[in-house]
């Protein structure tokens, strides 16, 4: 069944098998960040609203965990700045009577000055928000933010909301080479996480492609020299780099380019996993449907693709990454990803050695 607000579970560096949730249309964030994995901001707005019922988001979500596999985190994200969700506190309050899975905020923080956005954001378990600059000019160039957006108000915000948040507040600080990695910038991030004091930071690159652009990552070094020079634990969380590419030139999107090879065809680890990370521990075991030892083979196929879809359509992934999270063998994804990319419906990019394929967002099928 149709699930448009749920996707996933799909696999995250940093929270384990974590099931998406989005409450927002995309693309509708307050900023346009240029690494964004989902392209570019379709409509900037700092303006909250109800864009679908709290009942029918939470039902979608509820039926995914009942479908398996069961989640590590529950994760408000998905395509858009979730806090313009003006019904977020009610989707956690119905949540809180049919589950005990651990929720999950990822926000870019900058309207968790506002005290109605705050007080839903504290009901959540764990809140992830971000923090690319410290200063104007950097803040204008990678975020490229709503005019009425004031860094200075945002940064106070954060501070606000991690001294009085009782879970977890994990800021992440997302680099980009020759953006915001210069010693000016850093020391601006340092002196503001300071002032911040979150749980813990959590250093991050583009790793993923960004559609319709170019960024380019910082290196494992780079991150190495900054772990050391916050008042919190700092953790990176850039995966190793694979052996046979140590380079990262930058990519332009393809949507032809050809599936990875694999040397074991069902093998659902996810190459983007480290060591320690929890998500291959929750998959439930393969049904027959998934399989594919079932009768109605075509029908399931055409499932097979209608999720991996919804999962693109939201986060860049591999082959491996897609069979891990949708419970389904890497042939059977491999054949649905190469049908996709023969009717235009999704595009690929090689970063690190590794084919990621993300939606087309050309393609005007409809839901």
């Amino acid at each position: 069944m149709h699930r448009k607000h749920v996707y996933g579970p799909v696999p995250s560096r940093r929270f384990g098998l974590s099931l998406g949730v989005d409450v927002v249309p995309s693309k509708v964030c307050t900023l346009d960040c240029i690494y964004c994995q989902v392209g570019p901001t379709s409509k900037l707005s700092v303006t909250r609203e109800l864009f679908f019922p709290p009942e029918e988001i939470a039902h979608d979500i509820l039926q995914a965990i009942q479908q398996g596999p069961v989640p590590n985190i529950i994760t408000f994200a998905g395509s858009g700045e979730p806090t313009l969700y003006s019904g977020l506190g009610d989707i956690v309050r119905l949540l809180r009577t049919k589950t005990s899975i651990p929720l999950l905020l990822i926000t870019n923080g900058t309207l968790l000055h506002r005290p109605d956005v705050a007080a839903d954001a504290m009901l959540f378990d764990r809140v992830a928000p971000s923090l690319d600059a410290a200063d104007s000019h950097t803040f204008a160039t990678i975020n490229q933010p709503h005019p009425d957006l004031n860094l200075k108000e945002i940064i106070h915000g954060l501070h606000s909301f991690a001294a009085a948040f009782k879970g977890e507040l994990d800021l992440e600080l997302f680099f980009l080479q020759g953006v915001n990695d210069s010693p000016e910038s850093v020391a601006a991030l340092v002196q503001a996480v300071d002032y911040i004091a979150p749980s813990r930071v959590d250093l991050n690159t583009a790793v993923r492609p960004s559609p319709q652009r170019c960024v380019q990552r910082t290196s494992p070094e780079f991150f190495a020299s900054l772990l050391g020079r916050f008042s919190v634990p700092a953790n990176s969380v850039l995966p190793p780099l694979p052996s046979s590419d140590q380079s990262d030139a930058p990519h332009s999107p393809t949507k032809q380019s050809p599936l990875p090879t694999s040397g074991n065809p069902d093998r659902n680890v996810a190459s983007s996993y480290r060591p320690g990370d929890k998500g291959p521990q929750c998959a439930t075991p393969l049904s027959p449907e998934a399989t594919g030892h079932n009768a109605s083979a075509a029908h399931d196929d055409q499932s097979a693709q209608t999720r991996i879809l919804l999962t693109l359509e939201r986060r860049p992934c591999t082959a491996q990454d897609l069979a891990l999270a949708l419970g389904l063998p890497l042939r059977n994804v491999e054949t649905s990803l190469a049908s996709l990319l023969s009717h235009d419906r999704i595009a690929s990019e090689v970063r690190q050695n590794q084919t990621y394929f993300f939606g087309n967002h050309d393609d005007d099928q409809p839901e």
